[in-house]
């Protein structure tokens, strides 16, 4: 899986705590979903920006498998808790994504 984050107006103390997140323990669970053949196909994007005016933080996860293209998007004043909330998403919507092909 390739993974490729932007930072827009992030400053250093919060752009090392998204670096963290994205090589911890978090993205095992991501990984996990990923391993039955569509791992090497995975491409994700990873946008976080800092709103200074409203002192908001807005992270957006872009993940195309193949043909299939999953977004999860949290705009909140705590990045912990906008990357978590948005990597949540992304993961349930790995979830169904991964049921719907068994079920076939």
């Amino acid at each position: 899986m390739k993974t490729h984050p932007l930072f827009k107006n992030v400053n250093g103390a919060a752009k090392n705590c998204i670096e963290a997140y994205l090589k911890g323990k978090k993205m095992n669970r991501l990984t996990r979903l990923l391993r039955h053949g569509n791992f090497d196909l995975a491409d994700l994007k990873v946008d976080v920006e800092h709103f200074s005016k409203h002192n908001a933080f807005s992270v957006k996860f872009d993940l195309k498998i193949g043909k299939k293209r999953l977004i999860s998007e949290e705009k909140t004043h705590n990045i912990r808790e906008a990357f978590e909330i948005a990597f949540d998403k992304l993961v349930n919507q790995l979830r169904k994504l991964e049921s719907i092909k068994h079920d076939k």
